[in-house]
């Protein structure tokens, strides 16, 4: 019987067939291209030295023979004390013989090899050798008292005699502080035999005693020294700020007059006398502004025009043995985990108040006074912390310290909070908390306020003013008691000695109380018990809206 093919089944088995033949000479050429370990003839290094002086390189290259092989190499050294291969380059290290091998990577066992000796330097550096150092200046600052220069400003001209100085040294100038200072410029003098270098003074050097070290090519430092005294930026109401340099025999007159932008590490310092100003300053990161004298070196807001705030903080910063005079809000911190410390700072007869800290700034004030402000002397507000140790808050107008924050917290260890409460606008306490604070107060006088010597009309989560085993030592005494205003979960605390509220706000305890340097209890009492132990009186408040309150004197 005879087949008969149509046309369609012609083009299906022409197609097939064309398929068949297509995958068999992929497949052909696949097994063509496809290296195998037989293909590699052998591996030849291109340069193979004898020998290399210790400190030197050279670069290895090797080549890999047979046919469609890979290029790549296995390197090795059979003492790696003695030279190293890193990214393709020999680094003879001591002196003493080691085999350099390469390999191929698809079959190791065709290698080529090498016996590399190493050997000494045959030119080794001339040795360095200092005979002077010498330091002049730039006159580009006020010279004054032998090589003392300006913080931050200038430089000074190293000039170093001997041998081995060659173009490579790289002096640099080294504090006590570890940290070095870069911008050198050094130029080859005299065939190698000094070396003239210019370090300009950076931002940030630490005032003191700055030492010149050497430290050339791989020698390390070298112990002929010579140094320098880095003083402070200094001001002046006499300075000029046009011609002024910030020293000593030349200070500038004002903080925005110097011509330069004060950096961490800095210090400003004021000399005695009455510095006028008129503007916010924001003080740098990391800068210190130090008086000459706490009573003598005064910051004045200057009249007859309205007083600006005084000054607020980029950053972690430092006052010391200065006064503030008459600004609008004195002092204004408000950057979240940084320190404001200040030691030895009066400030005096704001119109707002002394200092306000806010968000979750933290504020130490050492030995610090804080007087005389039109409203409440000190605020805290947000999650922001005070720690008084020692100083006062005196004769202001509202409370000495208002805590109205979110969860601030504030310790005052050893403060004197007298005479507060001046204008009779109801804020008149020694303390006033309005919030969910956390207060400790130690060995601290509180004492003729005009109101409270201490209110707490929120719901505190901790007021310590002592416990048994740790008494307060607190005096809170002759301060004008009021009749207390007593809402819910609201509480009032006058005129007494140490306490201590529990967590929830539900208990106080007064440590060692002083009620009978009144004279007898007489007051509003409710919810309350008093006993002794171990010779200590103490007074307890029982639950929320309780009190102890002593009769108006």
């Amino acid at each position: 019987m005879k087949t008969i093919w149509n046309t369609s089944d012609l083009k299906r088995i022409i197609w097939i067939l064309f398929i068949g033949f297509l995958v068999l000479i992929m497949s052909a050429c696949d097994q063509g291209q496809k290296p195998t370990t037989d293909s590699v003839q052998a591996v030849k290094i291109a340069t193979k030295p004898n020998s290399l002086e210790i400190g030197k390189s050279v670069s290895l290259n090797a080549t890999v023979e047979g046919e469609n092989v890979s290029q790549e190499v296995m390197w090795s050294s059979s003492d790696l004390t003695v030279a190293t291969i890193e990214a393709g380059n020999l680094i003879a290290l001591k002196t003493g013989s080691t085999t350099i091998t390469a390999k191929s990577k698809i079959n190791p066992e065709k290698s080529d090899s090498f016996t590399l000796l190493v050997v000494l330097l045959t030119n080794p550096p001339t040795p360095l050798v200092i005979n002077s150092v010498e330091l002049v200046h730039t006159g580009t600052f006020s010279e004054y008292q032998g090589l003392q220069i300006r913080q931050d400003y200038g430089g000074i001209v190293l000039v170093a005699r001997g041998t081995g100085l060659e173009k490579g040294a790289n002096p640099r100038l080294i504090g006590p502080d570890g940290r070095s200072i870069p911008g050198v410029i050094l130029q080859d003098l005299s065939n190698n035999t000094s070396v003239f270098a210019l370090l300009n003074i950076s931002k940030g050097v630490s005032i003191g005693q700055q030492t010149l070290r050497f430290d050339v090519n791989n020698f390390g430092p070298v112990e002929k020294t010579s140094a320098v005294e880095i003083t402070p930026i200094v001001f002046s109401p006499t300075g000029n700020d046009t011609s002024g340099a910030g020293t000593f025999e030349n200070p500038f007159k004002t903080f925005e007059g110097a011509t330069y932008t004060v950096a961490e590490g800095d210090t400003m310092y004021l000399s005695n006398g009455t510095h006028k100003r008129n503007l916010l300053f924001t003080v740098p990161e990391g800068v210190t502004i130090e008086g000459e004298s706490q009573a003598g070196a005064i910051v004045a807001a200057e009249f007859p025009m309205a007083p600006s705030d005084g000054f607020s903080f980029a950053g972690n910063a430092t006052m010391k043995t200065l006064t503030l005079n008459g600004f609008f809000t004195s002092l204004f911190h408000n950057q979240d985990s940084k320190v404001l410390t200040l030691d030895s700072v009066i400030v005096q007869n704001s119109v707002n108040r002394s200092l306000q800290i806010q968000g979750k700034a933290k504020v130490i004030a050492n030995n610090s006074i804080f007087r005389t402000s039109d409203q409440s002397s000190i605020r805290l507000q947000g999650e922001s912390e005070l720690v008084m140790n020692g100083g006062q808050s005196i004769d202001n107008g509202n409370a000495g310290v208002l805590i109205d924050g979110i969860k601030p917290k504030a310790t005052l260890i050893g403060v004197t909070i007298s005479g507060n409460g001046k204008n009779g606008a109801g804020f008149d306490d020694g303390i006033m908390i309005q919030t969910n604070a956390n207060l400790k107060v130690r060995n601290s006088t509180i004492t003729g306020n005009g109101r409270h010597g201490v209110l707490i009309s929120g719901a505190a989560d901790v007021v310590d003013f002592g416990t048994e085993a740790d008494p307060g030592n607190n005096d809170i005494k002759n301060n004008r008691t009021s009749v207390a205003y007593l809402a819910a979960n609201k509480w009032e605390v006058s005129d007494e000695r140490p306490a201590r509220v529990a967590a929830d706000g539900s208990i106080a305890t007064f440590v060692g109380s002083r009620i009978q340097d009144r004279g007898d209890l007489t007051g509003t009492v409710t919810g309350v018990d008093n006993f002794s132990s171990g010779g200590i009186n103490y007074w307890r408040i029982m639950f929320a809206n309780n009190r102890i309150q002593l009769p108006t004197p």
